[in-house]
Formats: structure tokens, sequence, C-alpha cells
């Protein structure tokens, strides 16, 4: 990331400047926004993030991705049963939406930002669907294709959750799609 001064966490900035975006979308966020969000001016906004509001999104999705590698994805790649890798993944992303109380940066970006951002956005879901599909194929009788439609199912339920919770209002969405979710693994272990 860009940030010189030693007295704004990086965290705190990136979720503050995320906010903006989940709150207004990526072609409603304003510089001006921004930098309000971030204490900063629009000079020192620039100063940090030479590259405007694309380079800020191309920060924010790299630190997103990160965070939703570190709390639910990277157990998908681990020496654990699948049915504890596909449980500790729907654990974690439960931790990476609050309880889907926060929605995924990712899908928020992928319906409006450039095509670079998106092309990013696109190869890491493709990435996390292989890392749920391998983890799938370990349960009982699930064959390479059904594993592939089960995993898509699974980023279906649990983002069109996510999205469907921010529309209607209700943060449970995400929390009652992980529960279906567990209760259709049940059937393979």
């Amino acid at each position: 990331m860009y940030l010189r001064s030693q007295t704004t966490s990086l965290d705190s900035l990136c979720d503050r400047l995320a906010q903006v975006f989940l709150d207004h979308g990526y072609d409603g966020a304003s510089i001006a926004a921004l930098a309000s969000s971030a204490g900063l001016s629009k000079a020192s906004l620039y100063h940090h993030f030479p590259g405007g509001k694309a380079e800020m999104a191309t920060a924010l999705i790299t630190h997103a991705i990160e965070n939703a590698e570190r709390q639910a994805f990277k157990v998908l790649r681990t020496q654990a049963p699948s049915g504890e890798r596909l449980n500790g993944f729907l654990d974690g992303f439960l931790r990476y939406t609050e309880n889907g109380k926060r929605p995924c940066l990712l899908a928020v970006f992928g319906q409006a930002a450039p095509n670079p951002i998106k092309e990013v956005i696109k190869a890491q879901i493709n990435d996390w669907q292989i890392g749920l599909e391998s983890s799938l194929i370990g349960l009982r009788g699930v064959k390479p294709k059904r594993a592939t439609r089960l995993a898509e199912e699974m980023l279906c339920g649990l983002y069109g959750a996510s999205l469907l919770g921010q529309l209607i209002g209700d943060e449970t969405c995400v929390e009652r799609s992980v529960k279906r979710l567990r209760k259709q693994l049940e059937l393979y272990n």
C-alpha cells in the first residue's frame, strides 16, 4: 500500500475507505467523501493514491482478498478432512461478513468497477471456487462435475444472501444461507 504516515493504520484506513465504497458503490464514491472518511485532505489522499479512485479500489480489493482468504478460504487448502474444511470455510465466511452485517467489497466492486479490477475479482473468485470444488470432491459420493455445481451453488448462496440481506435490511440472510449449506453438506458425510 502507499501509506507513508506512521500515525494512520493501514487496516483502519482501508476500513474507512471501504465503507464509503460499500455505502455508495464504486461510481458513487466521490474523492471528497473518500478523503473525508479517511480524515485526509484530497491532496493528501492523492499523495497516498496518485492513481485516484482506481488505485484506491485496487488497494482495497487486495486488502479484501487477503482478509477473505485469511478468514474463510485458506482453510480449504489444509489437510483437514473435507467436511471440516468446508465447515471451517462457512464459519470463516460468517466472520468475514460479520454474520451478514457487512457485504463483501468484491461483490460491490464486481458490479461497477473498471474492467481491470473486475478481472482481478473474477480470477480470485474462480480460484476460490476451485478450492471449494477440491474440498467437495473429498466428500462421499461427490464426483468432479457435481463438485463444480455444488461449489457454484455455495458461492451463489453466500454472495446472494449477502446481497439480498443488504437489499431488504435483513442481516440474518447470510446466517440462514450458511445453515442451509451445512444441511446440504450433511447429505454427503
